[in-house]
This record gives C-alpha cells, sequence and structure tokens, in this order.
C-alpha cells in the first residue's frame, strides 16, 4: 500500500517532459521498490547509420510482486514525447519486464536520443557514431563514455525532489537505506551495442553479436568510463575484381615482354 501511495504521489506530481527528467528516472522511480532491478540500453545500428534505442527494466518477482499489477504501471509522457512503450510483460520465474524505445535516422541523432535516457547529469556523454567508407571497405564506429555516480540521487533532479517534498524518488533516507536501494547489487546497468557486419572489435565483453558492458547504479562506487566498439564491413567483390584486374596487367606486360625477346633478333 505504500509503495501505491507513492506511486501515485509521483504520477500527480511529475508533469514535466521525459526529456528534461531522463528516461531511467521515470523507468527507476517505477521499480525501484526495494529489490533487485536491471537495466539495459540496447543500441541496435543499422548500415546507413540509422537505428532503435530500447531501454528495458526488468524486476525480479519479488520487486514485481510489490509493484502489483504491471498493466497499471503507465508512461503516458514518454509515449507523448515520441518513445514507443511496450506492454509490461512477466517471464520466467515471475519477473516483469519494462521497455520503451526510440528510433534514430541517422548518427547525428543518436547523441540526442541517448541524453534522453540519462536526464540531467548525462550518464551517456561525448556520444559518436560513424560511418567511413574506403576502398572497398566501411568502417562503423561508435563511441561514448558513462558517467554513473553510484547512486539512486543521480535520477532525479532538485525540481523533482522539491515536487516530492525534498526527497529523493520521494522517499527519506531511512526509508532508502531500508528498502536497500542503495545496497550494491541492488541495480545495474548494461549497455550492449550493435553494428553491422559483427562480431565487433570493443573495449567491452562480445556476447553474441552485440559489445557489451555492465555497471552498478547503486552501491555508492562511481563509474567513468569510456564504450568503443567497431567493425568493417570489406566489399569481396570490388576486391577480387581488383585482383584480377591487377592479375590481368601483370599477365598483359609479361606476354609483351615474352613477346619483345622472342622478337629480338639472335645476337
Amino acid at each position: 500500500m505504500q509503495n501505491a501511495r507513492w506511486r501515485a504521489r509521483f504520477a500527480s506530481q511529475n508533469r514535466r517532459s521525459p526529456l528534461t527528467l531522463g528516461v531511467f528516472a521515470l523507468l527507476l522511480a517505477v521499480v525501484l521498490v526495494g529489490c533487485r532491478t536491471d537495466v539495459t540500453v540496447d543500441i541496435d545500428v543499422a548500415s546507413d547509420g540509422s537505428g532503435t534505442v530500447t531501454a528495458t527494466a526488468l524486476l525480479d518477482a519479488e520487486a514485481a510482486g510489490q509493484v502489483g499489477d504491471a498493466q497499471n504501471v503507465k508512461f503516458d509522457d514518454l509515449a507523448s514525447a515520441g518513445w514507443t512503450v511496450a506492454e509490461p510483460t512477466t517471464v520466467e520465474g515471475g519477473a516483469v519486464r519494462f521497455r520503451v524505445s526510440r528510433p534514430f535516422g541517422s548518427p547525428e541523432q543518436l547523441p540526442v536520443v541517448l541524453s534522453e535516457i540519462g536526464g540531467t547529469d548525462g550518464v551517456f556523454r561525448n556520444v559518436g557514431l560513424s560511418i567511413d567508407d574506403g576502398f572497398a571497405t566501411t568502417e562503423t564506429k561508435f563511441t561514448a563514455r558513462v558517467e554513473l555516480t553510484g547512486t539512486p540521487e543521480q535520477f532525479s533532479d532538485p525540481e523533482l525532489t522539491a515536487a516530492l517534498g525534498n526527497l529523493t524518488f520521494g522517499r527519506t533516507p531511512e526509508e532508502l537505506e531500508a528498502l536497500g536501494i542503495n545496497a550494491p547489487g541492488a541495480a545495474t546497468l548494461d549497455v550492449r551495442v550493435k553494428l553491422p557486419n559483427p562480431p565487433p572489435d570493443t573495449n567491452g565483453k562480445v556476447v553474441g553479436d552485440r559489445a557489451t558492458w555492465s555497471f552498478p547504479l547503486t552501491g555508492g562506487t562511481p563509474t567513468s568510463q569510456s564504450l568503443q566498439a567497431s567493425t568493417t564491413d570489406r566489399d569481396s567483390t570490388t576486391l577480387i575484381l581488383v585482383a584480377g584486374g591487377v592479375a590481368l596487367v601483370v599477365i598483359g606486360l609479361a606476354t609483351a615482354v615474352i613477346g619483345r625477346v622472342r622478337s629480338r633478333p639472335d645476337l
């Protein structure tokens, strides 16, 4: 009941655009109920530099039980800001998944979409996506920096906190501690990037066809880490044609030289 009253209060007070508050904040404000929460950001890039950013929050079964009927959790502000909001789904073991996504039309738009996720303090910084065409090769490269304080307070802000009685997400410090929201491992962030022509070369881990990184959202340990991933597409047809052309030139030169040698009179 306490969680239900708090969520109703949050919904009645938060009327600002999610572009100001951040997608993380809206997700975490709903799901930070004292149990394990995993947040994943998937960045899927197509060969032309367009793609989709998807943010997912997964509550374990205990957390899902505290939320209650997941269908009553609404993200109307996100939908009005251009995000696609999927219906909450129950997965194996009773966990509940909340998911929102937004497309981007070009490499220049990706930093804008990721800035909407991170909120005021900016989780994703110095975001770059480039497609470089070379001779018979195309390199796609993603770079960014993740900045996390290790506390949920990063995803609130002064205006929201004031609207909730000067309390972070409407909770007293004692409530936050009792719920274990600041405990190590209470919430994690996974970033996963899929580029054309995997597998990628990355400073993260390669899981399947994605570059992946994992960070703590709670526990008080700050994070400042660069993300790098790239793939290269080699045009085998062009390389074969070039190789074939070079071979023909070599054969032609060799034939000309042999012909000239044979045509010389004997000394």
